[in-house]
């Protein structure tokens, strides 16, 4: 499975075992394009396979392809508020990079990360966007 594959290549990267690792992740990436392009797929498949997918390209240093991946599994699950931390974080890690976009994704970052510290500020969620917001404050 897609998840077995992520975890089996992120341990292996961890462990300093390159091309296990990447031959991992790249099989753990191809089955959950497929889920996200099959037809019939469920809605809450469909998320699973995107937030999964977004992690993933988190862990893997790309932040660009993990905000488009958050992005797209909020449509399907838009007031997760876990969700809408990494999207947010996604966002303020591009954000940071630079660009002719860094502006209005910081902006974005913020508000989704605000949110969630005012819908449920004694949540995980809320303390881990406070913590985000925060830390980006701090740089």
């Amino acid at each position: 499975s897609a998840d077995t594959d992520w975890r089996r290549g992120l341990a292996a990267l961890e462990a300093g075992e390159t091309l296990a690792g990447q031959e991992a992740v790249r099989s753990a990436l191809s089955r959950l394009q497929a889920v996200v392009e099959a037809e019939g797929v469920s809605p809450r498949e469909r998320s699973r396979a995107l937030r999964l997918a977004a992690y993933l390209q988190a862990d893997l240093g790309d932040w660009e392809k993990a905000e488009r991946f958050f992005r797209r599994a909020r449509e399907f699950a838009s007031e997760d508020l876990e969700l809408r931390v990494s999207h947010g974080q996604a966002l303020l890690e591009v954000a940071g990079r630079g660009g002719s976009e860094a502006t209005d994704r910081e902006q974005e970052g913020r508000v989704l990360l605000e949110g969630v510290l005012t819908e449920a500020p004694s949540s995980a969620a809320g303390r881990a966007a406070r913590a985000l917001l925060e830390e980006h404050a701090a740089r």
